[in-house]
């Protein structure tokens, strides 16, 4: 994932930052003093950590049972931008700035 698709992220709520997490386990120093920090935050949040200086690759994680309860084929998950956007709109509700179980 690039900077500007996790700032994208961040822009369509689509991330929650992970302050609590960070601090929970003792990583919050670690994650703000780290020279790819400027990548991952905002307005003073985290939204990501990286997991070494390395190459990387990502993988998206699901939940079926909520592709199924949004109506969703839970064996057919997003393989492009465009469907990704389309099931997160399903996925989403309006309501609410994130899904809650």
């Amino acid at each position: 994932m690039s900077e500007v698709d996790l700032q994208d992220f961040i822009n369509r709520n689509f991330l929650k930052p992970l302050d609590e997490y960070l601090r929970k386990d003792g990583k919050w120093q670690e994650a703000i003093n780290s020279p790819f920090a400027r990548q991952y935050m905002r307005d003073g949040h985290v939204y990501a950590m990286p997991a070494s200086a390395q190459p990387q690759a990502y993988a998206l994680f699901y939940r079926k049972d909520r592709f199924r309860r949004a109506g969703l084929d839970p064996e057919k998950p997003p393989t492009t931008w465009k469907e990704f956007l389309d099931c997160a709109a399903a996925l989403t509700d309006p309501r609410t700035p994130f899904p809650v179980s």
